[in-house]
């Protein structure tokens, strides 16, 4: 069996932003302030394998701001982590 991942992640789109199947997803994520946040923590707690200690936020937020100055660009994002 499998799941169509992107249907699904259309679906919770959806009922975050309260648009039809994805109808201006990708708008919806660029105006929020958190996705760049989001995709930085996410990515660095799957790369160390846990959760981020409270010393650590200080370091995701600081690669936020990286990101986002870099241009959003994720290859550049795991070089900067140490990925």
């Amino acid at each position: 069996m499998s799941v169509d991942v992107f249907a699904v992640s259309c679906q919770r789109i959806a009922r975050w932003t309260g648009l039809p199947r994805c109808q201006g997803a990708g708008q919806a994520l660029h105006d929020n302030p958190l996705t760049s946040y989001c995709v930085v923590d996410k990515s660095y707690r799957s790369a160390v394998g846990r959760t981020n200690s409270d010393e650590e936020k200080a370091y995701v937020v600081s690669l936020t701001e990286t990101f986002a100055a870099k241009g959003h660009r994720v290859p550049d994002l795991m070089h900067d982590s140490g990925g």
